[in-house]
């Protein structure tokens, strides 16, 4: 399961760092579209990796699977 957890971590900590370069870039200042892309990128990489921790919940066996 570690397997699954490491890829993970790199894609959210990547997506923090991208989010950050691209929030205090003087183009992300003049165009705010820019900035609110990537924070709705970010946005839903946080949905995607609580559905990737649900799952490994459910196939490590400590999540409920009554939904």
């Amino acid at each position: 399961m570690l397997v699954l957890i490491i890829p993970l971590v790199l894609i959210r900590h990547l997506s923090n760092g991208m989010e950050s370069l691209v929030e205090a870039s003087p183009l992300a200042k003049q165009v705010p579209e820019v900035a609110t892309a990537f924070t709705v990128v970010h946005f839903a990489n946080n949905i995607y990796g609580g559905m990737h921790f649900v799952d490994w919940a459910r196939w490590s066996g400590v999540g409920c699977s009554n939904y």
